[in-house]
């Protein structure tokens, strides 16, 4: 998933981040970064792909695994963890759902588990679709049925599920790199209306066919809510109702940036492919080149209250000033960027815990880290009084005390996109 910023003519940047690395080590002063999972094996976090609570559960976590053999009938699972509200630490991991083939993303509606899959995982007529699993008792799930199967893929996935009211929503990646042969579903981000509406009966029961998806008015289909994206990975609901997406950008040749956008309403439309035809969202921020933008949620506490922190699994390249392999900060106003963290490999989703902390996944082995057979983690990220050392520095006003917050912090010139340029 690469991305490059010279493309369209919409999308400018205000400031450049200085060419040398940006500040390695621990967040911010104010944050702490915990490794939660040190108890459990790798085996037993790796390949995480979304993290979700079940609603009136704080004491459980939920997460979607991607298939290790990529087939259909098999490989991907939902694991729930104890979690650990003082301490956030988690323990007690149980396979609760299984045989999902590729699971991207995950949502509960009451009782009931919805996941996303992928069939023949990068296949040239590889399809995707969403799973309704129900209780089978003992914390099990179980009588899945993939009500919707008929979601044209190919270099992407059905990726991150949300689920807000009776209404679900899943981010669908284009089939190819530049958009150049694509279906009604691909690059969009989809609703369902009404989950009580759906048709659960068999395999494929709630499809609609594809010549009909832009105009059926069904509740209970899968229809378009928004598009113009190319991979939009990371899909999230703030406080206020507003629906938010991280967007990977297209591959060499055609290099284009992963994108942060906010308030995405119903019959939005993004800036991809370029030259952005018929765009009406403007994107918040560039978030670097190759750097796979995928899973972010708000930072609720803490000297950076609101602002968003979103993980970029990949590397950096053709010069981007943002590395990937980090967690960074997007004001939610500005859209200026900044390093949070920057020595985590792979991150694929931030989640906020039902008490305010953040939870970050590493995703595990991968060609980004050379197949590390040691990576796979979860973190928490918590707020913590600044040292006191630092406060004092801070009420005195002495200029070595500057210094030493400008060197503790590292923060580079924001990255933001030009609202005027961009609009």
């Amino acid at each position: 998933m690469t991305h490059r910023m010279s493309l369209f003519a919409l999308i400018t940047v205000s400031a450049l981040l200085p060419s040398a690395a940006l500040g390695q080590g621990p967040p911010p002063p104010g944050y702490a970064l915990t490794k939660v999972s040190n108890g459990l094996t790798t085996a037993q976090v790796e390949n995480i792909t979304q993290l979700t609570f079940k609603p009136g559960d704080t004491g459980h976590l939920y997460a979607s695994r991607f298939g290790l053999n990529n087939a259909a009938t098999s490989g991907g699972v939902v694991t729930r963890y104890d979690y650990n509200a003082t301490t956030g630490q988690l323990s007690n991991p149980v396979d609760i759902a299984t045989q999902l083939g590729v699971p991207l993303g995950l949502a509960f509606f009451g009782d009931d588990l919805y996941v996303t899959t992928t069939n023949d995982h990068f296949g040239p007529n590889s399809t995707g679709g969403l799973i309704r699993l129900q209780p089978t008792g003992g914390g099990q799930y179980g009588n899945g049925v993939q009500f919707v199967n008929n979601v044209p893929l190919g270099e992407h996935q059905i990726d991150q599920l949300q689920v807000r009211g009776n209404s679900l929503y899943v981010g669908i990646g284009t089939r190819t790199n530049d958009a150049s042969n694509e279906t009604v579903y691909n690059g969009t981000i989809g609703r369902i209306e009404d989950l009580t509406k759906a048709n659960y009966s068999a395999p494929g029961a709630d499809n609609l066919a594809l010549a009909d998806v832009l105009t059926d008015v069904d509740p209970g289909k899968l229809h378009v809510f928004a598009s113009g994206f190319r991979n939009p990975y990371g899909i999230r609901f703030d406080d206020a109702g507003h629906l938010w997406a991280t967007d990977n950008g297209a591959d060499t040749p055609l290099l284009t940036p992963d994108l942060l956008y906010r308030d995405i309403t119903q019959g939005s439309r993004g800036v991809f492919p370029p030259p952005g035809a018929g765009a009406t969202l403007t994107p918040l921020a560039m978030l670097g080149l190759d750097t796979s933008a995928d899973g972010f949620d708000v930072i609720s506490s803490g000297p950076l209250a609101g602002r968003r922190l979103v993980a970029l699994f990949g590397n950096g390249s053709a010069g981007s000033p943002i590395a990937g392999n980090e967690l960074v900060s997007v004001d939610p106003i500005t859209g200026a960027v900044s390093p949070f963290v920057t020595d985590i490999g792979n991150p694929l989703d931030v989640l906020r815990d039902p008490f305010g902390n953040l939870l970050v996944t590493e995703y595990g082995p991968s060609f980004y880290n050379g197949f590390d057979p040691a990576s796979g983690a979860v973190y928490r990220i918590s707020t913590v009084p600044e040292p006191a050392s630092v406060v004092l520095l801070v009420l005195g006003g002495a200029a070595a005390g500057g210094a030493f917050l400008r060197r503790r912090t590292r923060r580079p010139a924001a990255v933001a996109l030009n609202p005027a340029a961009a609009g």
